[in-house]
């Protein structure tokens, strides 16, 4: 039977957790879940087996099987600090015991020559992999700026918050 388990959000996750939470991912009693292939696949060339959905993300992921009936279960949600806590909200409501070991931190960087370099120099398209990558684009452009380029928004979940912060221009693939 599973004693626990851990779920890594991101390939950054797994870069910055402790050798010793990563032995536990190891340890045949505990059962290890990633919220995409790549993270899956960075788990398993660290020598842990890890199951991921079909479709990445965290909201497919509670979606799985195995996360149906949690009651009782000790499941470690392995992220950076900050971010979303859909899957903490989520299994918990479902009665697991959820702990959240945030192992890095994302910085926002102002960049005040960013206008220029978007206006000037013909960057048109920007990758937003995330919706706190989102944020941080949008505080170094202005409000005429973001109107002209085009977000290439990794989920549809990036590309709505795009709408909301006032891009006009938006490409929304279905994950990453």
């Amino acid at each position: 039977a599973v004693a626990r388990a851990q779920i890594y959000t991101s390939q950054n996750a797994i870069t910055h957790a402790e050798d010793a939470l990563l032995a536990i991912g190891r340890d045949p009693l505990s059962r290890v879940y990633a919220v995409g292939p790549a993270t899956q696949k960075h788990l398993e060339g660290l020598g842990i087996p890890a199951i991921a959905p079909a479709s990445p993300g965290s909201e497919p992921l509670p979606a799985l099987p195995d996360f149906q009936d949690v009651d009782g279960l000790s499941i470690t949600i392995v992220t950076g600090l900050g971010g979303r806590d859909h899957l903490d909200v989520t299994l918990r409501a479902r009665g697991a015991n959820v702990a959240r070991y945030a192992c890095y931190a994302r910085e926002k960087i102002h960049r005040p020559d960013l206008e220029n370099v978007v206006s000037k120099e013909g960057y048109d398209h920007v990758l937003v992999t995330s919706v706190d990558l989102l944020d941080a684009l949008t505080e170094n452009l202005s409000t005429h700026l973001r109107a002209g380029v085009t977000v290439c928004a990794t989920s549809p979940r990036i590309a709505e918050a795009a709408i909301d912060r006032g891009y006009r221009q938006i490409i929304s693939a279905q994950d990453a």
